[in-house]
């Protein structure tokens, strides 16, 4: 089973939800139906939501007007907020580095 709760784009990035949702995939689920998904599907991809991971979009936001949006702990503390929110069994990590990624390269993070 692979639940995720991606987030969206912050400072020059498209975010994983953005992506989705401009092709037309809904992302916006309750905590029920993202269980159920996972359940049913095997999988799903969501964004989160002020029940799953109430604080997140408000790190975020902070992030955006601090500038901030490129500090590892900053970055960090929302993946994993979302990863535990999860509850997963097990967790894989794609950092990303390189010029459409927040780090320029992996000595970076």
């Amino acid at each position: 089973k692979v639940p995720m709760m991606a987030g969206r784009g912050l400072g020059h990035t498209g975010g994983t939800i953005d992506k989705l949702e401009a092709i037309g995939m809904r992302t916006n689920y309750t905590c029920d139906e993202f269980r159920e998904l996972v359940a049913s599907v095997g999988a799903a991809i969501v964004s989160p939501s002020q029940s799953m991971v109430p604080a997140d979009r408000k790190m975020y936001a902070l992030r955006d007007v601090t500038g901030t949006v490129t500090s590892l702990p900053l970055q960090t503390s929302s993946i994993m907020s979302k990863k535990l929110a999860e509850n997963p069994h097990s967790l894989v990590l794609d950092v990303k580095f390189g010029e459409a990624a927040f780090q320029d390269s992996a000595a970076d993070g």
